[in-house]
């Protein structure tokens, strides 16, 4: 059995699972804290799909609105902790260096993070799996009031060039090592 979940309770497992699978996320430099006050006060939006009552795909997005301020969460966040600027200072860079002459309209959601448990879809084709998670996308668009989903990932990330590739996803942008794809949905 398939579950789509828009409330979870268990932000702290969610927070270990992107830290864990996902180690070049700024938010395993910031803290649960961080992220955590980010959700509460819906600047990110946490989804998740169980399959068979265990966590199978985490999925974060983050509304137009919202692209454009996170930096500034960002920024706010380290003028309180210097420390890890200090600690973190090339990572930093690089994570806020990706919102630069990306021009994205109000009909876009960015997808922040996703992370598919690929062992929890063994009984599935990789097809069905796809139009699964699509079927989600769907689901998370519409609740945004957008249709279009982008992301961006280092080039050098081969599963996740493969991965929107074969699901149509569209290369719009690129800075430096990092490429931008996007993906309009009918709603």
């Amino acid at each position: 059995m398939i579950k789509f979940n828009e409330k979870n309770k268990n932000l702290k497992k969610i927070f270990d699972v992107i830290c864990d699978k996902l180690p070049e996320s700024i938010f395993k430099t910031l803290g649960f804290n961080f992220f955590r006050n980010l959700v509460l006060k819906k600047i990110i939006y946490v989804y998740s799909i169980n399959v068979d009552n265990k966590l199978a795909s985490v999925i974060t997005v983050i509304n137009y609105k919202n692209y454009d301020l996170i930096n500034g969460f960002v920024i706010k966040y380290l003028l309180i902790k210097p420390h890890k600027i200090l600690l973190n200072f090339f990572k930093l860079f690089k994570s806020l260096s990706k919102t630069s002459k990306l021009y994205i309209r109000p009909n876009y959601l960015h997808l922040l993070h996703l992370i598919i448990f690929k062992d929890k879809f063994n009984k599935y084709t990789i097809s069905k799996k796809d139009k699964i998670i699509n079927s989600f996308y769907k689901k998370i668009l519409r609740k945004h009031n957008a249709n279009t989903l982008f992301l961006c990932f280092d080039k050098s990330n081969i599963g996740a060039l493969k991965y929107y590739s074969r699901n149509s996803f569209k290369p719009f942008h690129d800075i430096g090592s990092i490429i931008y794809y996007k993906k309009k949905y009918k709603i």
